[in-house]
């Protein structure tokens, strides 16, 4: 659960005139950020088709605005409440309806829906945990630059022991090990010492696969080799709406310990068995573009939480893939006029 996010909007306005120095465009055309104005373009994703696109706009003569999003955020990791419970959860069976806080700081407390996990259920800004659930103290602090094209995160940075002589993907600052690295140059920069594990950080290595060896599954997914010891095993008696498992399992006996947390009092077996998956060098991602939305992504660095058992767990130190399924709602720019903008713009005249 994160919370304190500050949304940094950058755009970049392009004048009728393509040719004209940079000196002589608008101030916002040098890279200062536009909160509002009217424009007969607005492109939404500033990669390399929102680019083009704006540009081709531009030159046919339009006022064009392109807008990309970076997010500078402090997240703040929590303890779950049960196997079937990571979060607070509000009892409103539908969006924006009333319910009540089921656990964490405000149980018993009225709520509305603000989503709806297809997991576990509905969950609202009313319901929040506890604050000694908090196992990252101040918060950790994230850097998200959103693409509608393609992304990519190398592994910057040399493993820990025993794999030193390996490159892995992010760390956590020597002096500050809530500020995320890939690389000692992001932490000199800063005055922050060198990019490593931090305090209570996971030994870096290259991926979570016994033999090291990540296969290339396409479309940015890796899964470890298909060895016994990469693959885990998940109680078969509650999965996820995708199939996947929720419950970690070595023994028969690991699913019936919490069979008072599953669906129906029973978690099933340990029999369900999913290929372990990893992340490959570099990390990639592509976003999609779209007139009335984009699907945005992100790839970035989570350093370690002050929870020993958490990182083990986790692997934190490491990388992380963010998407959002962006979507565009324009406005007449009449005075009083209500009406939602329809592209090309024809109903607004």
């Amino acid at each position: 659960m994160s919370e304190s996010v500050r949304p940094e909007e950058s755009a970049a306005h392009f004048a009728p005139s393509p040719g004209a120095p940079a000196s002589a465009l608008p101030a916002r055309a040098r890279g200062a950020a536009v909160r509002e104005g009217s424009f007969d373009v607005v492109v939404v994703g500033a990669g390399h088709a929102g680019c083009e696109a704006a540009h081709a706009c531009a030159r046919m003569g339009l006022s064009t605005a392109l807008l990309t999003a970076q997010v500078s955020d402090t997240a703040k990791i929590f303890l779950g409440l049960a196997q079937n419970k990571p979060c607070p959860t509000c009892s409103g069976a539908t969006l924006g309806a009333a319910g009540s806080c089921s656990g964490g700081a405000n149980n018993g407390a009225a709520c509305v829906t603000n989503a709806i996990h297809p997991d576990f259920g509905g969950l609202s800004y009313q319901c929040q945990p506890t604050l000694a659930s908090n196992i990252s103290g101040a918060g950790l602090k994230l850097m998200l630059s959103f693409t509608d094209g393609p992304t990519s995160l190398p592994f910057g940075d040399a493993c820990d022991a025993p794999n030193g002589s390996l490159s892995c993907a992010c760390g956590g600052c020597s002096l500050d090990s809530t500020t995320p690295c890939n690389g000692d140059a992001d932490c000199s920069g800063a005055g922050l010492g060198t990019c490593e594990k931090g305090f209570g950080g996971v030994a870096r290595r290259p991926n979570s696969c016994d033999s090291l060896q990540c296969d290339d599954q396409g479309n940015g997914i890796g899964e470890c080799d298909q060895s016994p010891p990469d693959r885990d095993l998940f109680c078969d008696g509650y999965k996820r709406k995708s199939g996947d498992g929720i419950i970690t399992c070595a023994t028969n006996a690991d699913c019936t310990a919490l069979d008072s947390e599953c669906p129906g009092g029973d978690c099933g077996d340990c029999s369900l068995d999913q290929q372990k998956r990893c992340f490959r060098n570099p990390i990639v991602a592509k976003g999609v573009p779209g007139q009335d939305g984009a699907e945005l992504v992100s790839n970035f660095c989570s350093p370690p939480t002050n929870n020993v058992g958490i990182n083990n767990a986790g692997g934190i130190p490491g990388a992380g893939r963010a998407i959002i399924d962006w979507d565009f709602k324009g406005f007449c720019p009449l005075p009083n006029d209500t009406r939602e903008f329809e592209l090309g713009g024809s109903n607004c005249n």
